[in-house]
């Protein structure tokens, strides 16, 4: 009797390990799904933000702070706006790719 008992520890101990693990894993899928689609979201929205209003938010908002009516965005200015939105794209989309954790390299999925 003594020998039964020691022996349904290990299984008992095993079977809520490894529920433990499954249900760890199924909320960091979840999590991960969720971060994922939020991230899309994300990236679609400042693609589109950046694209569209940066340059002319970004060139009103020093004329209004400095007060000059006659301000233009000098090629220096424009360039590191172009790298701000370049980097904020690319940050977004590897977090992204990141985040479906594909087994398969990215070129392997282009034509």
């Amino acid at each position: 009797m003594h020998n039964n008992e020691t022996e349904r520890k290990p299984k008992k101990l095993i079977l809520t390990y490894f529920n433990i693990q499954t249900s760890k894993v199924e909320s960091q899928l979840t999590f991960k799904l969720g971060t994922f689609l939020f991230l899309l979201q994300l990236r679609q929205f400042l693609a589109h933000f950046l694209q569209f209003s940066f340059n002319y938010r970004f060139q009103t908002a020093i004329q209004k702070y400095y007060n000059l009516h006659d301000f233009t965005l000098t090629e220096v200015d424009y360039v590191q706006t172009l790298e701000i939105k370049y980097l904020a794209y690319t940050l977004l989309t590897s977090l992204a790719y990141k985040m479906t954790h594909l087994t398969e390299p990215y070129h392997q999925y282009q034509g």
